[in-house]
């Protein structure tokens, strides 16, 4: 740890390292962290033309970011672009115009067909998705959450969430009140928007998993069967604020959870499925986990942050890595906000953003894994996730996207990028600070020595010492004498009828390229993300 604190203090003051050395010393090894490889400046054209639109919510799904706006109207935005385009271009794949005002909340459905729209008056608005150049068909839009609260205030729409098949879509608002809009089989004589639910306050964040919806609002969190219509409310103690909640389920850690509860409680029917776990955020950095009768088994406290890996977000835009983790500032205290679950290679996280701070949790263990502040997260008005990727809405209009990866993946992924530079440090910051924990990394040796190589000419550019390179260079060393690198794919030899010699070698894809890089699609991006890529060459013996 002492090597690597030298390096910082080149770009800080003392005091500041050995404040930072001193509360990485007994912190968690760095497994995970938030990785920015691109930018999304390309898609702020259309507020930055006209100072009259700006960018007012969104939301992401696999192949769509959809960006609403004061104007009313909502750009939709291909996530991989240059694979249907061949001429570089930035221009949204539609351009979707709702007539009731600005837009404040919207949702793509699961299977991608429906896009769910909410205007500032308070109407809802279900649009179809059509391809590339075909105008996009209205289905139908109702008020049915049009009016005015008990103080004269217009009420909003302030979640929005489809089910799992995409054939309905649940609103909440400021009132409290719950709908759910049908969007096959309507009747003509009938409005396709029924209140299903009233709470006694506005609707926070809405989950749903089977025939249940998990409703949080300023005041409690309920579980409200969606064949019964009867509501739970999830623990006894209420609170004051914009709590969220989730579903969770994997069946190894509930089935001791649902145990417990058959002992302690009387059965109370729900529509949801028994294993299912409900995570719910508390006051003061405390999260409840219940079942899905509402029964809270634990609550997990999150005060001491000493321990808590802190660790900024590494982008393609920052070159000095040691001057970010510098300037992390310590977080004392957290309160948690909304919560969310998040992908990293198939394993869920819940994520949750505080004041300045995304927060990780492990759901398994309920441990904090990271703790990474964004140099923009107070401005972020909203944020929207998809799998593994984060899309961040600041107040000014800005876009960002940053992905969860573990350390491994991104070095992968900062080294195909060219971001050499970044690469080279979070390498060397994973072989400090595992060091302590037995807990080495694997690189690639090819991967590591390019890295060498690309930065060792640009070294005197840079604030990265020859400290820094000699560890690098140990660490290789290390490698090879242990005799843990990782080899080239074997290949396979298949003689011709013709005579030649056919040679696959299998190499490992490093997934697809990231998203909105408007250039002609390459042979990366046609790899599969979960698939080994194939390569043949053909010789003549």
């Amino acid at each position: 740890m002492d090597s690597f604190i030298s390096e910082c203090s080149n770009s800080v003051s003392t005091t500041t390292a050995e404040e930072w050395k001193e509360g990485e010393r007994n912190s968690l090894p760095l497994t995970h962290l938030f990785v920015e490889l691109t930018s999304l400046e390309e898609l702020s054209f259309p507020t930055s033309s006209s100072t009259r639109i700006k960018f007012t919510c969104l939301d992401a799904s696999a192949h769509y970011l959809a960006v609403g706006s004061t104007s009313g109207t909502v750009y939709l935005f291909s996530r991989f672009a240059s694979k249907c385009r061949n001429r570089i271009s930035s221009v949204p794949i539609q351009v979707i115009s709702i007539k009731d005002g600005p837009i404040n909340k919207l949702s793509i459905s699961p299977d991608e067909k429906y896009l769910a729209t909410s205007s500032k008056r308070g109407s809802l608005t279900i649009t179809v998705l059509v391809g590339i150049g075909r105008n996009p068909t209205t289905l139908f839009s109702n008020d049915s959450h049009v009016g005015t609260d008990e103080c004269g205030q217009p009420i909003r729409i302030t979640e929005l969430r489809w089910c799992s098949d995409s054939s309905k879509v649940y609103a909440g608002d400021t009132k409290g009140r719950i709908s759910q809009t049908l969007i096959h089989n309507r009747n003509f004589f009938r409005s396709p928007t029924d209140i299903i639910f009233e709470t006694d306050s506005e609707i926070v964040q809405f989950d749903i998993r089977d025939d249940c919806l998990l409703a949080s609002t300023l005041t409690r969190c309920c579980v409200c069967d969606l064949k019964t219509y009867s509501c739970i409310q999830v623990g006894k103690r209420l609170r004051k604020g914009h709590f969220g909640a989730v579903f969770f389920s994997d069946q190894q850690k509930q089935k001791s959870r649902y145990t417990e509860g058959n002992n302690c409680t009387t059965p109370m029917n729900t529509g949801c499925n028994e294993l299912t776990v409900i995570f719910a955020s508390r006051p003061n950095g405390r999260l409840w986990e219940a079942n899905a009768r509402g029964v809270v088994y634990s609550t997990h406290q999150y005060r001491n942050l000493r321990t808590v890996c802190r660790f900024p977000v590494v982008s393609f835009k920052e070159d000095d890595l040691f001057d970010s983790m510098a300037n992390v500032n310590e977080v004392r205290s957290i309160n948690f906000g909304l919560l969310t679950l998040i992908k990293c290679q198939n394993t869920l996280f819940l994520m949750t953003k505080t004041d300045t701070t995304f927060c990780l949790i492990d759901p398994m263990d309920s441990h904090m894994v990271l703790m990474s502040m964004v140099d923009c997260v107070d401005s972020v008005s909203e944020y929207a996730v998809n799998d593994a990727d984060i899309f961040l809405l600041s107040k000014t209009g800005g876009l960002r996207k940053l992905t969860l990866f573990t350390v491994e993946k991104a070095i992968e992924k900062l080294h195909w990028r060219q971001c050499y530079s970044q690469a080279a440090q979070l390498i060397y910051v994973d072989y400090i600070m595992n060091k302590n924990y037995n807990s080495l990394n694997i690189w690639n040796c090819e991967q590591l020595e390019d890295i060498l190589n690309k930065i060792a000419p640009h070294c005197f550019k840079s604030r990265m010492t020859h400290n820094m390179l000699d560890a690098l260079h140990k660490l290789l060393g290390e490698l090879k004498k242990s005799g843990s690198i990782e080899g080239k794919p074997k290949a396979a030899v298949h003689r011709l009828s013709s005579g030649i010699h056919r040679v696959i070698q299998v190499m490992q894809s490093s997934g697809c390229e990231d998203d909105f890089t408007f250039r002609a699609p390459s042979p990366l991006r046609l790899r599969s993300k979960s698939t080994l890529h194939i390569e043949a060459y053909d010789f003549v013996a």
